[in-house]
């Protein structure tokens, strides 16, 4: 495998949706609620488009390093160094989102990637990664192991 850097920007269709979700919800509380009831859903509003302004903008990972021997290293917003870590095995890969859960020695990052977030060369190849190159020390996924049970349990495994 080639050693690559993906290096991660703000996402800018999740900036567009948290706007209009938003958006939506406040021409909600305008049009359905009356009095001190919307005064308290406009603060409550407030606080989560703060909150939701917060962390888009704040990325903790700034880069994410894959060596050829294809172990991984993050670069967070806070550090200048690197610092290892493995992928976890609750993390989801799919064509337009990826949810990954790295441990590292600090403990967990949990990270939500789009596609914008990044190059298509850089998404690709950290899509295979994620899926076939990554050294696997993980157990399998609750849901395999729900899978397994149910097969087991309505006997539609093969018995030859």
């Amino acid at each position: 495998m080639l050693a690559c850097v993906v290096r991660l920007r703000p996402s800018l269709g999740a900036q567009c949706l948290a706007v209009g979700m938003h958006g939506l919800v406040l021409g909600a509380i305008v049009l359905y609620s009356a009095g001190w009831q919307c005064l308290l859903w406009l603060l409550a509003w407030l606080f989560s488009a703060l909150w939701a302004g917060y962390g888009l903008r704040q990325t903790r990972v700034k880069r994410i390093k894959i060596s050829q021997q294809g172990q991984v290293s993050l670069v967070l917003m806070h550090r200048k160094t690197a610092i290892p870590a493995i992928l976890c095995s609750g993390s989801m890969v799919r064509a337009k989102l990826m949810a990954l859960q790295w441990q590292t020695a600090k403990g967990s990052v949990h990270q939500l990637l789009l596609p914008d977030m990044m190059d298509a060369q850089a998404w690709r190849r950290l899509q295979v990664w994620v899926r076939w190159c990554q050294p696997h020390k993980a157990q399998p996924v609750l849901r395999q192991l729900i899978l397994y049970k149910v097969i087991h349990w309505l006997r539609l495994k093969d018995n030859n």
